[in-house]
């Protein structure tokens, strides 16, 4: 499954995730690779360089009988920037094995790694102890360095042995999770716990660093969370009605204070995909609204307020599960929000385009009984509706999209660009040469393509009890 993807200056694609078996790459490709993995559960880690045409420059794994996988990845130059998960308290996983970089990541825990542009391993860090601990995402720095966030359990060390050592303790019986800032190094600059009254998931945490290396964190949280800041800047913050997920955009000084924090009201649950900062300084969420049960006697039930006491405080309503996409000033103050009825924004699915537009990829009509049609811009004069198309069911009915938006919010276009069962987007990012890259996974076959004259099928390989998906890596032009 692919969980990650990054485009270099020159258009390299790199992406990375986890397999597992006898896993080929590339199949069908004159480049095709087959890599004979550990068949576990657990899986195995991979990431690969893709030139800006497709073909496979090289691919690297690592993994035992122990899981390993790449949950994030960051060009730096030609450079890659990458995190991810590893073992458990028996076995190690081995990065680059033969190199001078070679690194054994004992126990269990997350590692951050740099690999050049030709595949070698300039370095790797583990965090230390034996804890779980995943990299939901990671975000440059100024300096070349890196912000990580995530989630954990246990007590895990982040930089073990270094100047700024720091001992993470997770919250009771739950998961908890953290913001970490490393050098241009890996080495540890701090790192700080996010505690949530409930328990909480990787996905439920998105960084971006500003130009001036401020930090934001986009968080869901459920009951309420312990926004953490050095020199005790830290907040609590509550939803306003017991069991609701509240969605909150915080901005870090790069010393990890705390500078300021927002957050939204309403009775339906909002989950943030991804945040991303734009060019000028702003930035953009993009997410989930839920409605309770109930919301169809009690309409407030499906009521969510962005910008609360702000000039451009906005309360949208729904009935059913529905995108939404947020932009926010320099300061935090909400510009604009939209929603996108039926539409389920995927993670990671958010990027900038060289004119300022906004693209964003998902899904729709992913389950019964949900609408098997996705709407964005709602109401306006650009509105755009996409559909299944004529004889698509249920096996085939869940629908990859791109979507785009101007800078005011309002939709620019739309469409379907494949259709497959059980169908995820992991990744979106903008290559120099136009287009828009995709990874993520699908089961049973997919079409990409499935409104162009000539689709392209893929079949999924012999499913098992542990190799349910296959990953995919896709370009558009837009």
């Amino acid at each position: 499954m692919a969980l990650a993807v990054t485009v270099t200056p020159s258009g390299a694609i790199v992406v990375g995730g986890i397999a597992n078996g006898n896993a080929t790459f590339w199949t069908g490709q004159p480049d095709q690779q087959t890599v004979n993995l550990p068949t576990s559960v657990n899986g195995s880690m991979f990431l690969a360089r893709v030139s800006t045409a497709g073909a496979l420059t090289w691919l690297r794994t690592a993994g035992n009988s122990t899981a390993a996988s790449v949950t994030a990845v960051a060009a730096v130059g030609e450079d890659v920037m990458v995190a991810g998960t590893h073992g458990n308290a028996v076995d190690d996983v081995v990065l680059a094995v033969g190199e001078p970089s070679e690194t054994h990541l004992k126990l269990t825990g997350m590692f951050l790694a740099r690999y050049r542009s030709d595949g070698t391993m300039a370095w790797a860090r583990p965090t230390g102890g034996n804890a779980f601990v995943t990299a939901r995402q990671i975000a440059l720095t100024p300096q070349g360095g890196v912000v990580a966030v995530g989630s954990f359990s246990g007590s895990p060390t982040f930089g073990p042995g270094e100047t700024h050592a720091t001992t993470l303790q997770h919250n009771g019986g739950n998961d908890s999770g953290f913001i970490a800032r490393f050098e241009p190094d890996g080495s540890l600059s701090w790192a700080l716990p996010i505690h949530d009254a409930e328990t909480i998931y990787t996905n439920d945490y998105n960084v971006a660093v500003k130009p001036d290396g401020t930090i934001l964190l986009g968080i869901s949280y459920n009951g309420s969370v312990a926004l953490p800041g050095s020199a005790g800047t830290g907040v609590t913050l509550t939803p306003s009605l017991t069991g609701t997920t509240g969605f909150a955009i915080a901005c870090y000084e790069s010393d990890g204070r705390l500078r300021w924090a927002r957050t939204t009201g309403g009775r339906a649950s909002v989950q943030v995909r991804d945040l991303i900062v734009l060019e000028d300084g702003s930035a953009v969420a993009s997410g989930q609204i839920q409605p309770l049960t109930g919301v169809e006697t009690d309409p407030t039930l499906g009521q969510a307020t962005f910008g609360l006491g702000e000039p451009n405080q906005t309360t949208l309503s729904v009935n059913t599960i529905n995108g939404v996409l947020a932009k926010y000033d320099a300061n935090g103050g909400l510009t604009w929000v939209r929603q996108a009825p039926a539409a389920f924004f995927g993670y990671d699915s958010l990027a900038e385009l060289p004119d300022h537009r906004i693209v964003v990829a998902g899904t729709f009509g992913n389950y019964i009984g949900y609408p098997t049609s996705a709407t964005f811009g709602p109401g306006e004069p650009g509105q755009v509706v996409i559909s299944w198309l004529p004889g698509t069911t249920t096996a085939n009915g869940m629908y990859t999209f791109l979507a785009w938006y101007n800078a005011d919010g309002s939709a620019s276009n739309a469409r379907s660009v494949s259709t497959a069962a059980f169908s995820q987007v992991t990744g979106v990012t903008i290559s120099p040469d136009k287009s828009a890259v995709l990874c993520g996974a699908f089961s049973t076959q997919v079409t990409f393509g499935p409104t162009d004259p000539t689709p392209l099928i893929f079949t999924h390989g012999p499913m098992s009890a542990s190799i349910t998906q296959d990953a995919y890596l896709a370009k558009f032009a837009y």
